[in-house]
């Protein structure tokens, strides 16, 4: 997999994206690693009790305003997550 990262200044915000190439949708064991793949983000990002939020957002000194993430499942998937 390749990390991508990408930050984009606007204003004084910082937005920080973190991407990876997913599995091949033509491989037979994508939907597998794909299920897992949403089950692992979700499990990081997806409520305040996440690992990442409470790393990054849930904290006195904030490090970000949220942090979410996206599976997109073309030919070849991707796997982003944005602070």
């Amino acid at each position: 997999m390749t990390l991508l990262v990408l930050m984009l200044h606007v204003k004084y915000d910082i937005e920080v994206l973190f991407g990876w190439r997913g599995p091949l949708l033509t491989e037979p064991t994508a939907l597998k690693e794909l299920t897992a793949c949403a089950v692992s983000l979700r499990y990081l990002c997806d409520t305040a009790a996440a690992p990442l939020q409470r790393a990054l957002v849930e904290r006195e000194d904030a490090l970000a305003g949220d942090v979410s993430y996206n599976l997109t499942e073309n030919i070849a998937s991707l796997i982003k997550i944005e602070l």
